[in-house]
Protein backbone atom coordinates (compact mmCIF):
# COMPACT_ATOMS: atom_id res chain seq x y z
CA UNK A 1 0.00 0.00 0.00
CA UNK A 2 1.18 3.50 -0.81
CA UNK A 3 2.73 5.39 2.15
CA UNK A 4 0.36 8.37 1.81
CA UNK A 5 -2.71 6.12 1.66
CA UNK A 6 -1.47 4.13 4.66
CA UNK A 7 -0.88 7.32 6.68
CA UNK A 8 -4.35 8.56 5.74
CA UNK A 9 -6.08 5.35 6.80
CA UNK A 10 -4.10 5.25 10.05
CA UNK A 11 -5.29 8.81 10.81
CA UNK A 12 -8.90 8.03 9.86
CA UNK A 13 -8.98 4.98 12.11
CA UNK A 14 -7.12 6.72 14.94
CA UNK A 15 -10.38 8.44 15.87
CA UNK A 16 -11.91 7.09 19.07
CA UNK A 17 -15.32 8.72 18.52
CA UNK A 18 -18.23 6.53 19.56
CA UNK A 19 -20.90 8.70 17.98
CA UNK A 20 -21.24 10.75 14.80
CA UNK A 21 -18.61 13.47 14.52
CA UNK A 22 -21.49 15.98 14.57
CA UNK A 23 -22.00 15.10 18.27
CA UNK A 24 -18.39 14.34 19.18
CA UNK A 25 -16.40 16.73 21.39
CA UNK A 26 -12.62 16.59 21.21
CA UNK A 27 -10.20 18.99 22.84
CA UNK A 28 -11.70 22.48 22.33
CA UNK A 29 -13.86 21.31 19.43
CA UNK A 30 -17.60 20.80 19.73
CA UNK A 31 -18.12 18.92 16.46
CA UNK A 32 -15.13 16.85 15.51
CA UNK A 33 -13.82 13.70 13.92
CA UNK A 34 -11.35 13.52 16.82
CA UNK A 35 -8.31 13.19 14.57
CA UNK A 36 -4.99 14.83 15.34
CA UNK A 37 -3.96 16.19 11.93
CA UNK A 38 -2.85 19.82 11.98
CA UNK A 39 -4.38 20.86 8.62
CA UNK A 40 -7.76 19.67 9.95
CA UNK A 41 -8.55 22.95 11.69
CA UNK A 42 -11.58 23.72 13.84
CA UNK A 43 -13.57 25.22 10.96
CA UNK A 44 -12.95 22.32 8.55
CA UNK A 45 -13.65 19.76 11.28
CA UNK A 46 -16.93 21.47 12.23
CA UNK A 47 -18.13 22.00 8.64
CA UNK A 48 -17.40 18.45 7.50
CA UNK A 49 -18.87 16.86 10.67
CA UNK A 50 -22.05 18.90 10.23
CA UNK A 51 -22.31 18.18 6.52
CA UNK A 52 -22.09 14.41 6.90
CA UNK A 53 -24.72 14.35 9.62
CA UNK A 54 -27.09 16.77 7.94
CA UNK A 55 -26.75 14.93 4.62
CA UNK A 56 -27.66 11.58 6.17
CA UNK A 57 -31.01 10.08 5.46
CA UNK A 58 -33.51 7.53 6.73
CA UNK A 59 -35.10 6.86 3.38
CA UNK A 60 -32.99 6.68 0.28
CA UNK A 61 -33.90 9.39 -2.24
CA UNK A 62 -35.97 8.30 -5.21
CA UNK A 63 -36.50 4.83 -3.76
CA UNK A 64 -38.87 3.13 -1.38
CA UNK A 65 -36.03 1.59 0.59
CA UNK A 66 -36.12 2.51 4.27
CA UNK A 67 -32.93 2.10 6.26
CA UNK A 68 -32.98 0.88 9.82
CA UNK A 69 -31.25 2.99 12.46
CA UNK A 70 -28.23 0.68 12.47
CA UNK A 71 -28.02 0.80 8.65
CA UNK A 72 -28.18 4.62 8.73
CA UNK A 73 -25.45 4.69 11.37
CA UNK A 74 -23.23 2.43 9.26
CA UNK A 75 -23.75 4.65 6.19
CA UNK A 76 -23.00 7.74 8.29
CA UNK A 77 -19.79 6.26 9.79
CA UNK A 78 -18.63 5.21 6.34
CA UNK A 79 -19.45 8.67 4.92
CA UNK A 80 -17.59 10.37 7.77
CA UNK A 81 -14.52 8.23 7.20
CA UNK A 82 -14.64 8.85 3.46
CA UNK A 83 -15.04 12.60 4.00
CA UNK A 84 -12.22 13.05 6.50
CA UNK A 85 -10.03 10.58 4.60
CA UNK A 86 -10.51 12.58 1.41
CA UNK A 87 -9.53 15.77 3.24
CA UNK A 88 -6.37 14.15 4.63
CA UNK A 89 -5.42 12.58 1.28
CA UNK A 90 -5.89 15.90 -0.50
CA UNK A 91 -3.72 17.69 2.07
CA UNK A 92 -1.02 15.04 1.62
CA UNK A 93 -1.18 15.28 -2.18
CA UNK A 94 -2.83 11.92 -2.72
CA UNK A 95 -5.95 12.95 -4.67
CA UNK A 96 -5.30 10.16 -7.16
CA UNK A 97 -5.87 7.58 -4.38
CA UNK A 98 -9.33 8.73 -3.27
CA UNK A 99 -11.09 5.91 -5.13
CA UNK A 100 -8.81 3.29 -3.61
CA UNK A 101 -9.26 4.79 -0.13
CA UNK A 102 -13.04 4.83 -0.58
CA UNK A 103 -13.05 1.13 -1.47
CA UNK A 104 -10.89 0.25 1.55
CA UNK A 105 -13.14 2.26 3.89
CA UNK A 106 -16.28 0.59 2.50
CA UNK A 107 -14.70 -2.88 2.74
CA UNK A 108 -13.64 -2.13 6.32
CA UNK A 109 -17.17 -0.98 7.18
CA UNK A 110 -18.60 -4.17 5.72
CA UNK A 111 -16.18 -6.21 7.79
CA UNK A 112 -16.90 -4.18 10.95
CA UNK A 113 -20.69 -4.24 10.64
CA UNK A 114 -21.50 -7.57 8.96
CA UNK A 115 -22.05 -9.43 12.24
CA UNK A 116 -24.63 -6.82 13.33
CA UNK A 117 -26.16 -5.88 9.96
CA UNK A 118 -26.66 -8.91 7.73
CA UNK A 119 -27.29 -6.92 4.53
CA UNK A 120 -24.59 -4.27 5.06
CA UNK A 121 -22.85 -5.10 1.80
CA UNK A 122 -26.08 -4.44 -0.11
CA UNK A 123 -26.84 -1.25 1.84
CA UNK A 124 -23.39 0.22 1.14
CA UNK A 125 -23.75 -0.58 -2.56
CA UNK A 126 -27.14 1.12 -3.13
CA UNK A 127 -26.89 3.83 -5.80
CA UNK A 128 -28.20 6.50 -3.42
CA UNK A 129 -25.60 5.55 -0.79
CA UNK A 130 -22.89 5.70 -3.44
CA UNK A 131 -24.14 9.17 -4.39
CA UNK A 132 -23.97 10.17 -0.72
CA UNK A 133 -20.34 8.99 -0.61
CA UNK A 134 -19.66 10.98 -3.80
CA UNK A 135 -21.12 14.03 -2.04
CA UNK A 136 -18.85 13.42 0.97
CA UNK A 137 -15.82 13.39 -1.33
CA UNK A 138 -16.89 16.50 -3.25
CA UNK A 139 -17.70 18.46 -0.11
CA UNK A 140 -14.41 17.46 1.51
CA UNK A 141 -12.46 18.61 -1.53
CA UNK A 142 -14.30 21.93 -1.46
CA UNK A 143 -13.32 22.38 2.21
CA UNK A 144 -9.75 21.43 1.33
CA UNK A 145 -9.74 24.10 -1.36
CA UNK A 146 -10.86 26.70 1.19
CA UNK A 147 -14.54 26.84 0.39
CA UNK A 148 -17.20 25.66 2.81
CA UNK A 149 -20.93 26.08 3.10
Amino acid sequence: MNEILEKTLNLVYSSKRRMPAHFNCWKERTQSFGIDFEPLNIEADYNMASEVYNSSFSELPDTKIKLSESERDAVRVCGENIMVGTFILAKLGGNNMIGEMRKIIIDTAISNFESQIKNIKNVLSFDAVSEFFDHCIEYSLSVHDGWSK
